[in-house]
Formats: C-alpha cells, structure tokens, sequence
C-alpha cells in the first residue's frame, strides 16, 4: 500500500527549475539589449543556408528568442503552480466541489471566459491571481 503523505520532487522542481531558468533568461535579455543600446547597427550580412541575414536583423531575431524563453518558462512555472493549487483546493474542500467549478477552474487556463465564473474564485481565492497571470 502506498503512503498517503509521500512527497512528490517532479512538480515543484519543474516550477523552481522553470522559474530560475526565466530570471536568468530575462536576466540575460536585459544584458543584451543593454550592450546593443547606444551603438550603432552593425554593418554587414552573414551568409546561411536559407540565405542572407543582416547582423541587426540576427540581433533582433537573439532578443526576439531570449523574450520567447522568458515567457515559455515564466509560463511553465506560473501553469504548473496553478496545477497544484487547484488540486490541493480540491483534496482540501471541506463541502466539496461542484462539477461545474472544478470544470471552470481547471479549464480557466485555455478559457478566459471561464475567469467570469466568480463562485471558483470565492471559494478558492489564491487560484484567481494565478490564473489572472496566466492570461
């Protein structure tokens, strides 16, 4: 029989590791457009495969990308921590829970129309500050 009270690693470190890894990025992003701010757009193409790419247009497409990561991972965490808030709501639930608010809380992160069902968030208040940042 498994232990009711085991402690589960993968999901708070995805969150922690997601977390970390969108501060260094943005982190990173910030750097970089603090050494290109200032400067003059360098001259010059570089040659690839699919053809020819100006060096400012490469500098647009780094900042570009480090801004995706830090929104993907940034994204991760906030999703995976709403994940387990809303699942510890309903294992704690003291009345239970109504199928149709556990259908809106658990689909609020593909739905923004499902933020308009105020009974989830009264019940369960820390869920509707997380799902405001998912959105």
């Amino acid at each position: 029989m498994a232990r009711k009270n085991k402690i589960y690693w993968l999901t708070p470190t995805t969150a922690l590791l997601s977390f970390t890894a969108g501060l260094s990025l943005s982190l990173g992003h910030h750097l970089t457009y603090r050494h290109l701010a200032g400067s003059v757009a360098p001259p010059g193409e570089y040659h690839t495969l699919v053809g020819k790419i100006s060096k400012q247009q490469l500098n647009i497409a780094i900042g570009t990308a480090f801004a995706y990561l830090v929104k993907s991972t940034l994204s991760l965490a906030v999703a995976t921590s709403y994940a387990q808030v809303f699942w510890r709501a309903l294992v704690t639930a003291s009345k239970g829970a109504r199928l149709r608010d556990i259908d809106s809380a658990y689909s609020v992160t593909q739905d923004i129309l499902k933020l308009f069902n105020v009974g989830v968030w009264r019940r369960n208040p820390l869920l509707l500050p997380l799902a405001l940042i998912i959105w």
